[in-house]
C-alpha cells in the first residue's frame, strides 16, 4: 500500500492521541459509496477507548445521490452509529448549518437502545 511501517506506527500513534483527546469523533462518509469510506479499525479504536467516546457518521454529498438511496444508507448506518446527512453544496445549506434538518439526526439520537 506504499506506507512504510514507521509511517504506519506514527499514524496509529497520532490516531490514538486524537481519539484519546476527543469526546466525539465525526467520521465523514461519501454518500456515493459510504461503506468504502468506513474504517473498521478506527471504529474499533473508538469503541475500545478507555473513556466513553461517541462516534457520529456524517453522510456527505447527499445531493449527489437519489433520495431513496440516502434514506437506505441512513437506515443501514444508523444501525451502528448516529448518522447525520449533509449536502455537499454549502451554497444551499449555509443558512441551515446551525439547525438539525429533516434529513438529520440530533447527536445522541438514533440507536441508543442497541448500544447500551
Amino acid at each position: 500500500d506504499g506506507m512504510s511501517a514507521k509511517k504506519k506506527r506514527l499514524y496509529m500513534k497520532e490516531m490514538c492521541s486524537v481519539i484519546d483527546l476527543s469526546d466525539v469523533i465525526l467520521f465523514v462518509l461519501d454518500a456515493r459509496d459510504p461503506m468504502s469510506c468506513r474504517a473498521k479499525l478506527v471504529e474499533n479504536m473508538v469503541e475500545q477507548a478507555s473513556r466513553k467516546k461517541r462516534l457520529v457518521f456524517i453522510l456527505n454529498k447527499i445531493d449527489l445521490v437519489p433520495k431513496n438511496v440516502v434514506e437506505n444508507w441512513l437506515t443501514v448506518l444508523r444501525r451502528d452509529y448516529p448518522t447525520i446527512a449533509f449536502r455537499a453544496s454549502t451554497q444551499q445549506q449555509r443558512n441551515k448549518l446551525g439547525r438539525a434538518g429533516q434529513d438529520s439526526v440530533a447527536l445522541g439520537a438514533g440507536n441508543e437502545a442497541s448500544r447500551s
